[in-house]
């Protein structure tokens, strides 16, 4: 099994504890990548949204016009191999709303391809679908990353 084998795995029986890694962002980058499974992934849940009015994602901490030094990931994917379903930009909450938009998705993006941390992230737009280890959507009004920068 591949390291990210590994993390799609983890991230599948562990959704909760994935989220919550990439949550912390206080947690140092090696215990960060030890909590998170040490190669994490996919585990998207069929959580449908509807609309819903999205935060002003200029205004979000590590939001960047062009994308900063780094490892750039253009038009970033959830699910390797399945370019259609682009990384949603977003949590959800416990009421199937998104409730945290912005740097920890980026962050789990990140920890997912074995890299502990964002260093930034932007041009978000409106995708077909998109998914993040807790939610899944397939509206045709999914706001995904246009890029992320790892580090």
């Amino acid at each position: 099994m591949t390291t990210g084998e590994a993390r799609d795995l983890f991230a599948q029986a562990y959704p909760a504890r994935f989220t919550e890694v990439a949550r912390n962002a206080g947690l140092p980058p090696s215990e960060c990548l030890q909590a998170a499974g040490s190669g994490i992934g996919t585990g998207a849940s069929a959580n449908g949204s509807g609309a819903q009015a999205l935060p002003d994602f200029a205004s979000l901490g590590g939001f960047s016009v062009s994308p900063c030094p780094g490892n750039v990931s253009v038009d970033p994917i959830f699910v390797q191999g399945q370019p259609d379903i682009r990384m949603l930009a977003c949590f959800k909450g416990a009421d199937n709303r998104y409730s945290e938009c912005g740097k920890a998705p980026a962050r789990a993006y990140c920890l997912k391809f074995g890299q502990p941390d964002v260093a930034c992230f932007g041009d978000i737009k409106l995708v077909g679908k998109a998914a993040t280890v807790d939610a899944y959507c397939e509206t045709g009004g999914c706001p995904a990353f246009g890029f992320i920068v790892c580090k």
